[in-house]
């Protein structure tokens, strides 16, 4: 390299100029790191990372859990030949479990694929885990917003007939309260879950973004990784107080064999299962503000580089026009001198 000052030529790895005694700047070395695969990478540690392999683990347990131990009513056979009531309610009900589950699944499955695909290490990275999991959100977005609607224009339409239950056990006066109080619940709750949703499928898209192009992007939101340390403190608190009744159930059971009014197994499935997604949703949410901050940290290196290589470059100087000289005309004038030559040249000859 050069020096900066006197232009003296010098070894890569010195710090001072012989010449000029001026420090130089540490220079780049021959490999530069690129700086795309650097992002990418940091992305992918996150993603094969001990903490994005345990939610995900505990995901897969509640999907388990929900699917073969709890009530037990997903494949339960029924005996008889002849449809009743009753029989048609719980195979509906059960058919509205198998679906229920189903988004679970695919998200879980999404997840097994990202945490696969960041493990290969690769500049191309697979997000067809993370695609999935963008689809799943958007339609549960959908479907979630379109049973909201349902239930709020419901209400609108049962407001104004609120008269005609004067005759019925219940009071007009009683009920109009009740259907604005829904109406007004309804409408909170439609926005905020849409709102959630929308966050959500944006962090999704972001993080794929970043993987895909290697360009830090920090934008995932702070508001799901919020809800989720929210939601998880929810699912611990609800998991401690359904062990608190297991163990209640237990001991009643015990002193009282009569007594058939819940099953402790699946009070303690239940409280199992709220114990594992809130650990999930808590390492999700630590997850996505580490995410965060590793990416503003990224960004500001990149700005950084691009300062100290714009400041270090030659001063960009604008072209000068310079006017051209004016041409001037030759004039031939005669010259006496030459034409004496010329007249002695012709007397000669």
């Amino acid at each position: 390299m050069f020096c900066k000052d006197c232009g003296a030529q010098l070894s890569d790895d010195t710090q001072f100029c012989p010449n000029c005694g001026n420090a130089q700047v540490a220079t780049p070395s021959a490999e530069p790191v690129d700086f795309a695969n650097k992002v990418r990478a940091t992305a992918q540690k996150l993603g094969f990372s001990t903490a994005f392999l345990i939610a995900t683990i505990c995901l897969t347990f509640v999907q388990v859990l929900g699917l073969f131990l709890p009530a037990g009513n997903a494949f339960e056979t029924y005996s008889g030949t002849v449809l009743t009531v009753d029989l048609l309610i719980k195979r509906l009900s059960s058919v509205m479990d198998i679906v229920g589950i189903i988004p679970g699944i695919l998200i879980t499955l999404g997840l097994w694929i990202t945490f696969f695909s960041c493990a290969t290490r690769k500049a191309k990275v697979n997000t067809s885990g993370l695609t999935m999991i963008f689809v799943v959100n958007l339609v549960q977005m959908v479907v979630s917003s379109l049973i909201l609607l349902c239930v709020l224009l419901l209400t609108v339409i049962a407001l104004p007939e609120v008269n005609y239950f004067n005759h019925s056990f219940i009071e007009s006066s009683v009920l109009k309260p009740v259907l604005i109080a829904l109406l007004i619940s309804v409408s909170i709750i439609f926005v905020f879950v849409l709102i959630y949703y929308i966050k959500v499928c944006t962090t999704i898209s972001n993080i794929r973004s970043t993987l895909k192009t290697g360009v830090p992007n920090k934008k995932v939101s702070r508001f799901v990784a919020i809800m989720s340390y929210i939601s998880g403190g929810i699912l611990i608190l609800s998991g401690i107080f359904s062990l608190l009744s297991a163990g209640i159930v237990t001991l009643d059971s015990y002193y009282d064999p009569t007594l058939s009014y819940a099953l402790p197994s699946e009070i303690f499935l239940s409280a199992v299962t709220s114990l594992l997604t809130a650990t999930a949703q808590i390492i999700f949410g630590a997850l996505i503000f580490t995410y965060r901050r590793k990416m503003a940290a990224l960004e500001e290196e990149d700005r950084l580089t691009t300062f100290q290589t714009l400041s270090h470059a030659e001063p960009y100087t604008a072209p000068v026009y310079i006017p051209p000289e004016p041409v001037s005309e030759v004039i031939n004038e005669p010259n006496p001198v030459n034409e004496e030559l010329e007249e002695t040249k012709r007397w000669d000859c």
